[in-house]
């Protein structure tokens, strides 16, 4: 396997499992949010900031289905730009529900205590896509800078279709004598 075939496999399996945890934070932020309205608990700020980064980042699928109909549809720089505002909002979303996760289960009711353990979970899933976009997308911004100092800019092109180099031309060195 070449290395532009193992970029885009890892990159449809950052994919796959961004969007697994998005759509389970999407239900855990739901659950947290119908369960507090039902208790009249109102302070569910980060749930509520978690199910809007969630809708957003549907679009991280829709993106793959959308570059395998048509492949020059994305460009490097798009994706790069995107994929870099959902990672600052999931680090907000991640921030905010952190500070909203402590919690002492010893003496409050039972649903409180559901919110608590599902925010705990929200916040490592939050986390987890975090981590999995800046590791993206800092992999992308290195392979196209480094493709761009060997002659070959893939800024304007999308990621399937760009042609990073990565090794080194060499230079022939002639010697007059």
């Amino acid at each position: 396997m070449s290395d532009g075939s193992s970029f885009l496999l890892a990159r449809i399996i950052m994919f796959s499992l961004v969007s697994a945890a998005d759509i389970s934070i999407l239900g855990l932020s739901g659950h947290i949010i119908a369960l507090s309205d039902a208790n009249g608990y109102e302070d569910i700020a980060f749930a509520e900031l978690a199910v809007s980064i969630s809708v957003l980042t549907l679009s991280v699928p829709a993106i793959l289905l959308l570059q395998s109909f048509r492949r020059h549809a994305i460009t490097v720089i798009t994706e790069v730009s995107w994929l870099g505002f959902l990672f600052l909002a999931w680090v907000a979303s991640a921030g905010l529900s952190m500070s909203s996760a402590v919690c002492d289960l010893s003496y409050e009711p039972r649903w409180y205590k559901q919110v608590c353990k599902e925010t705990g979970a929200l916040a490592g899933l939050s986390f987890f896509i975090v981590a999995a976009l800046i590791s993206y997308v800092s992999t992308l911004v290195t392979l196209s800078t480094i493709s761009r100092t060997h002659g070959s800019s893939v800024w304007r092109s999308s990621v399937p279709t760009a042609k990073f180099k990565l090794a080194a031309v060499p230079v022939r060195h002639e010697v007059s004598v």
